[in-house]
């Protein structure tokens, strides 16, 4: 209706009786367009539907509703096709869309993340596009500082309008339904009236229609084009300023919404109590499949303060390679023919597949740190690996530069720092600090290569062979063997490596698993809530706060056990040669698994024989 009013305005239609039958056109062929262009959507996605197990299933139901949406819009407000309201015709085609569509898309995920963000950039786009011709016209003379003072009267004035409208209102809704507004709601909605794109687009229409479209900043002198968008833009500003930071504050002081927090607190504390007790579930269960007692962690999440302490040496549920022999293996491959080597890249590639399939359910696990190096590196190994199928399975060669500079001399920064430690006096111990931190933090970008390294084989060695011959089968061609050989020798090198680094470090590994998995356990299960309908994205803000401290805490703590470990080593030997007698020093000193505290072995701290610095640092490892 404002486009037409407009076009009628500069002339574009001959006389009202045209309009009345272009009106007439939008009431009727504009939704009639939308419902048939709607229909056709429904019948396209109902058809890709049953390509639920392809990737382009989801891709061709998002293109769809792009084009349902755009092209429905271009062939209504085509003046050469349709000659009526393309908005229409597009609200029409999403309210059919929206009605019969949902049952058949395969992902719902994906069609609210795509359309979320296209919603997003596009607002962002009109905004900045607004903001770049509000910055034109405050340089042009068409407007000057009396706009701000009009811009301030007329933001006083539409909530003004709003609230008399509100209020003046609120009688005859009472009147038409079970809810009645109090002066509360009315109050808020009166300040709660946000613009935002739809007045920013009308102001750029008028624009464009008053100025020619060629013409720009300062050629352009239309003096009310300019004001009309410096206005509408500036009160837009105004409300994003002012009136967005206090809805919040309001509805909790007028306390609209403390009815359904109350109505729905049972329901809250039953997801609070299961995630709890999915948090004690994960610890129990990851502290015995490592044979780690993480005591040192319940202090920092808040659903595991109350947890009992166990004895993490069941040896039918402790961690292990469940991999074969190589001997095994040799075993049987006596007794085949010569392998032909074509299948044995097809499988090395399917082997492979298996390895990286093992590597993401660790990261969705909380085994492995999503944003860790040692994530990264191991996921590439696959990558780099399959480039290269003629030669023997060597993706452990890959990760092999990675283990050695962690074991090594380490990085260009840790050898920057070491060269600065020789040089600078014995007091100054920030070089030798920040040296003994990279080095600690490298030797567990290796643990994580080796242990997940081995486990991940060991599984897929397992996976391979049941997919192949079945659960009770044992291989017995030579092309599935060789591939187990050479994963099988692979294997074997890792955990040689793994066994030289010290098993202190390894507990401290171990206990940021245990935290990784607990936290990652209670994230799964408030999203497993939120999926069965049992919380709203609203209910489980609270909760997901929680979480996110929890999180922040672990991380803190993670550092300033990295900090204390640096501060000790420096105490025990400032001029250090190489990284590895950080370690050594570090296998020197007792753990403590039930205080969490580091007790370097040959030192009476209870007679008072260890140096404040020691203690000091003891204590927040």
């Amino acid at each position: 209706i404002f486009f037409d009013m407009s076009r009628l305005r500069r002339g574009q239609y001959a006389n009202p009786w045209r309009l009345i039958r272009i009106m007439t056109r939008f009431v009727f062929f504009s939704p009639l367009l939308g419902v048939v262009v709607g229909a056709v959507g429904v019948y396209w996605m109902a058809r890709v539907s049953t390509h639920r197990h392809s990737k382009a299933g989801s891709l061709v139901q998002l293109c769809v509703t792009l084009i349902a949406a755009y092209l429905g819009f271009f062939l209504s407000d085509n003046t050469k096709i349709g000659q009526a309201s393309g908005i229409l015709t597009t609200v029409a085609a999403g309210l059919v869309m929206a009605y019969r569509v949902w049952p058949v898309v395969i992902s719902k995920e994906a069609m609210e993340n795509v359309w979320g963000a296209l919603e997003h950039i596009l607002n962002t786009l009109i905004f900045g596009l607004v903001g770049v011709q509000m910055s034109r016209g405050k340089l042009s003379h068409n407007v000057n500082y009396r706009e701000l003072w009009w811009c301030l009267v007329l933001y006083v004035s539409i909530f003004v309008i709003r609230g008399v409208v509100t209020f003046v209102s609120a009688p005859i809704l009472n009147r038409l339904g079970p809810h009645k507004l109090h002066s509360k709601e009315c109050t808020f909605l009166t300040l709660g009236g946000l613009r935002g794109a739809v007045s920013l687009s009308l102001a750029i229409f008028v624009k464009q229609q008053r100025s020619n479209t060629l013409r720009t900043w300062p050629d352009d002198d239309d003096h009310d084009a300019e004001r009309t968008l410096f206005l509408v833009g500036g009160v837009t500003f105004l409300t994003l300023l002012i009136n967005a930071p206090i809805c919040y504050p309001i509805l909790k002081k007028f306390k609209l919404i403390a009815s359904v927090n109350s109505e729905k607190k049972p329901i809250v504390e039953c997801a609070r109590k299961r995630i709890a007790e999915a948090a004690e579930r994960a610890y129990v269960d990851t502290c015995v499949k490592l044979g780690h007692a993480a005591v040192d962690i319940t202090g920092h999440i808040r659903n595991l303060q109350q947890v009992q302490r166990l004895d993490p040496t069941d040896p039918a549920r402790a961690e292990a390679v469940l991999g074969y022999s190589i001997k095994e293996v040799e075993e049987l491959l006596r007794k085949t023919e010569v392998p032909d080597l074509e299948k044995v890249e097809a499988l090395r590639e399917s082997f492979l597949s298996i390895v990286n399939a093992r590597y993401w359910h660790m990261i969705d696990n909380g085994e492995l740190p999503k944003t860790a190096l040692a994530t990264i590196t191991l996921l590439r190994s696959i990558d780099a690996a399959k480039d290269d199928l003629k030669v023997e399975l060597h993706d452990f060669q890959i990760l092999k530069t990675t283990i050695d500079e962690a074991k090594g001399s380490g990085g260009m920064m840790v050898r920057y720092l070491d060269a600065c430690n020789r040089v600078t006096p014995t007091w100054f111990t920030l070089t030798s600090e920040l040296y003994y931190k990279l080095s600690f933090e490298s030797y567990e970008v290796a643990y994580y290569v080796l242990r997940a390294y081995a486990i991940a084989h060991g599984q897929a060695q397992r996976v391979f062979v049941e997919t192949t011959f079945g659960i009770d089968n044992t291989p017995y061609r030579s092309e599935e063997l060789t591939v187990l050989l050479e994963s099988a020798q692979l294997v074997k090198l890792a955990q040689r490596e793994l066994d030289d680094i010290s098993p202190n470090l390894k507990n401290i590994v171990k206990s940021k698993i245990v935290a990784e998995s607990v936290l990652e356990a209670q994230r799964s299960e408030l999203y497993k809530l939120q999926e069965s309908g049992a919380l709203e994205e609203a209910d489980a803000d609270a909760i997901t706060r929680e979480l996110d401290e929890d999180f922040k805490r672990v991380v803190q703590a993670r550092k300033a056990q990295a900090n204390a470990i640096a501060t000790f080593a420096v105490v025990q030997d400032r001029l250090v040669k190489v990284p590895r007698s950080l370690f050594k020093d570090v296998e020197a000193a007792d753990v403590d698994t039930e205080n969490a505290e580091w007790v370097p072995s040959g030192l009476d701290d209870t007679e008072g024989g260890v140096s404040p610095a020691m203690s000091h640092s003891s204590s927040r490892a």
